[in-house]
């Protein structure tokens, strides 16, 4: 990838190559940087707290301890 290289631009980019549009993707991360980038790209995201607490995740659509946590009704129903 070259030019721009910024986490929202990132994201963007990857629902595009997947052939979908922004407020159908859901991005699980564990930085604040990524939750972040997600929300800015009209994106829904979980947030993992496998390096920091919840509240510096507070952001994310959802707040998981571990992705096991995650399964196909919680990722629904913040898509809605």
């Amino acid at each position: 990838m070259c030019g721009d290289t910024s986490p929202i631009r990132i994201a963007s980019l990857a629902a595009r190559d997947l052939g979908c549009e922004p407020q159908a993707c859901v991005v699980v991360e564990d930085a604040v940087i990524g939750i972040e980038a997600a929300i800015a790209a009209g994106m829904k995201a979980v947030g993992v707290t496998t390096y920091v607490d919840a509240e510096v995740l507070r952001a994310a659509d959802l707040v998981v301890a571990n992705v096991r946590e995650l399964g196909l009704c919680e990722l629904e129903s913040i898509l809605r």
